[in-house]
């Protein structure tokens, strides 16, 4: 019987490198986490940025004060690649 362990093609260093295909799903949740990360923190700009402005401002882009949240969640969204 053989009680040896297999390491994927390029060792622990290439598993690290996602040269696995068993650790393409690590990297791919490492990506998606990285892109949340990027929406929420244009989200975050973006409504701050709004919530400054005055109902006037807000008016001249039409936007209302209600909807900033919406707008803020869209653009980044948007802005933030897939």
């Amino acid at each position: 019987m053989n009680n040896q362990m297999t390491l994927p093609v390029g060792g622990v260093a290439g598993a690290w490198r996602g040269e696995s295909r068993d650790t393409s799903r690590f990297g791919q949740l490492i990506a998606a986490l990285r892109r949340q990360l990027a929406v929420h923190r244009v989200y975050r700009r973006t409504y701050d940025e709004l919530m400054t402005l005055t109902d006037r401002e807000l008016d001249d882009i039409g936007v209302a004060r209600c909807d900033i949240q919406r707008v803020a969640r869209d653009t980044a969204r948007e802005v933030v690649p897939a």
